[in-house]
């Protein structure tokens, strides 16, 4: 009977560590570790132990995640510089966290105007 309930609490455990939910290995561990410890005499220490071990994995993991998303999300503005014969040039502006990046790497704090962006993008004359 103990072969057969240690079969069964291990197969509970491993789903449970393998089914992304909160708390989940909390539980398979207190149960794998009720188990193990009802074997030797002392179920309530396994439990406990089990249960420990396996959220301090669960916690280590949740903590990893925490800075996964939080990275400025780079965008493309483009700004149309217009010259004398009546053409324009698409300026293509990267836009990292509070910062504009053009082409050639010089950085603006705002969007540029088409004449701060002139100088360096438009025809001459």
């Amino acid at each position: 009977m103990k072969k057969g309930a240690f079969s069964v609490a291990l197969l509970l455990a491993i789903l449970s560590l393998l089914i992304p939910c909160s708390g989940c290995g909390i539980l398979g561990g207190a149960l794998l570790g009720g188990v193990i410890g009802y074997q030797s005499g002392e179920a309530c220490a396994g439990a406990l132990i089990g249960a420990a071990v396996c959220g301090a994995g669960e916690i280590a993991h949740a903590v990893g995640e925490l800075g996964k998303g939080d990275k400025p999300k780079e965008c493309i503005v483009t700004v149309r510089v217009y010259n004398e014969n009546g053409s324009f040039i698409p300026v293509r502006l990267k836009k990292k966290g509070c910062e504009y990046i053009g082409p050639r790497g010089e950085h603006y704090d705002s969007v540029p105007s088409q004449e701060q962006l002139r100088p360096y993008y438009g025809m001459k004359g």
